[in-house]
């Protein structure tokens, strides 16, 4: 789906480009933030979004008054916490043979993810002169967001395993040699990360400096197509004490880069 996507924009900027006549070229810096997520669900449990940066650099070509396309690289920041209150209940046999329920307590579990994500947009822009300084602008299109740098770390509360015998109605704890203990450790690795197709989409304000720079306030948003997680099977904590964490493990499916802002910028019309 994404190679079919990316062709499909590539096609159209070779169409737009052609049927171009001379006209302004901009030129831009951005910079600005906002609520930046890594979207997912979670069972038992939520997840919050953070805050998050968004950088870029870009070229429109207008080819005629009001319709042009855009083209650069960015970049952006996003964040999750999730926090976790589940149970999870699996069958063990011990070491001398007796069969067992393995009790695994997640309790206010915090884990905090983390991604650095490369932006390629490519989008058709609309601008609207209301007067001779001050005029909207507005674009819409595509991006392939490629992961970086991601992470996660633990920040926040208990893991606790323990072994219930029903055959005595029992249930026991603190074995650590059996692996029933209380979890407390704060773990941190890095996270593998797919690329992505997001829809995007900002809209603003420009105010003409001189001839040839302008200055631009706007809001933007983006939301991602697929998903970055490849699903994986394993449990988010063994009782041998390894930590997999939220997304290498069963405890979630889909992850998608979501985000809203405002931003600041510079366009530099190189023509004039």
């Amino acid at each position: 789906m994404i190679k079919e996507i990316l062709i499909a924009a590539l096609a159209l900027g070779a169409t737009a480009a052609a049927q171009a006549q001379k006209g302004d070229t901009f030129l831009s810096l951005s910079a600005g933030g906002g609520l930046h997520q890594l979207g997912y669900s979670i069972d038992n449990g939520s997840r919050k979004g953070g805050a998050g940066y968004a950088l870029s650099t870009g070229c429109t070509y207008f080819f005629g008054p009001s319709w042009g396309v855009t083209a650069g690289v960015g970049v952006q920041s996003f964040k999750a916490t999730a926090t976790m209150n589940f149970t999870t209940k699996a069958p063990e046999v011990d070491a001398e043979g007796d069969a067992y329920e393995l009790r695994t307590r997640y309790s206010g579990w915090k884990e905090e993810q983390r991604a650095t994500l490369i932006d390629i947009p490519f989008a058709a822009t609309y601008r609207h002169a209301l007067n001779p300084k001050v005029g909207l602008m507005a674009s819409a299109g595509i991006k392939l967001s490629i992961p970086t740098k991601s992470r996660y770390k633990a920040t926040g509360g208990t893991i606790t395993t323990t072994g219930y015998y029903s055959q005595w109605d029992v249930e026991l704890g603190d074995l650590p040699e059996q692996g029933l203990r209380t979890y407390g450790d704060r773990p941190s690795d890095d996270i593998t990360l797919r690329a992505t197709v997001a829809l995007l989409a900002d809209a603003g304000a420009t105010y003409q400096l001189t001839d040839a720079i302008s200055l631009y306030g706007g809001a933007y948003a983006s939301y991602g197509l697929g998903s970055m997680l490849k699903a994986d099977s394993k449990p988010i904590y063994l009782k041998d004490g390894t930590y997999n964490g939220l997304f290498a493990s069963n405890g979630v499916g889909k992850v998608r880069p979501l985000a809203v802002g405002v931003k600041l910028g510079v366009m530099w019309n190189f023509m004039k």
